[in-house]
């Protein structure tokens, strides 16, 4: 049984996630990334006040080189990028509370995590992104991380 899980987070919370089956492919990455974008401007967001930090998977690259960066600024995570990914510290608390929890089958799975995802708090998500972004200097410097 394969679920795929993406989400995106600001310092308001979660914005949005979506679950598929199988494998996320670049088109259903797509499909979320409108997703997010539509959901702010109907919160009366302007898009361009936010940067979208991405790591490389491939579906992801093949999104933003088609066609999604004449729409939103993104940036990619480099070689260390996991201190960097707020959202993979957001999983991390996500996944651990979905563990918890007994599925005994692939439904159940899928509701345990919309039942997890309500223990990603904005406090927690504030947290994440601040973690993160003390490392977003040494990053463009080239600097170690310690």
């Amino acid at each position: 049984m394969i679920l795929s899980l993406v989400a995106a987070i600001t310092k308001k919370g979660v914005l949005c996630f979506r679950i598929w089956r199988g494998i996320l492919r670049s088109n259903d990455f797509s499909s979320f990334l409108l997703d997010v974008i539509d959901s702010l401007i109907r919160q009366g967001e302007d898009v361009n006040d936010y940067v979208f930090v991405i790591d490389q998977a491939s579906q992801h690259y093949f999104t933003y080189a088609s066609f999604m960066k004449n729409i939103i600024y993104y940036i990619y995570r480099p070689r260390k990028g996991c201190i960097l990914m707020p959202i993979e510290n957001v999983f991390s608390i996500w996944k651990a509370h979905c563990k918890r929890m007994t599925h005994e089958n692939e439904d159940m799975l899928v509701y345990n995590v919309f039942q997890a995802s309500k223990f990603v708090t904005p406090q927690k998500c504030i947290n994440c992104i601040d973690h993160c972004f003390r490392f977003f200097e040494k990053c463009i410097y080239n600097e170690d991380f310690d």
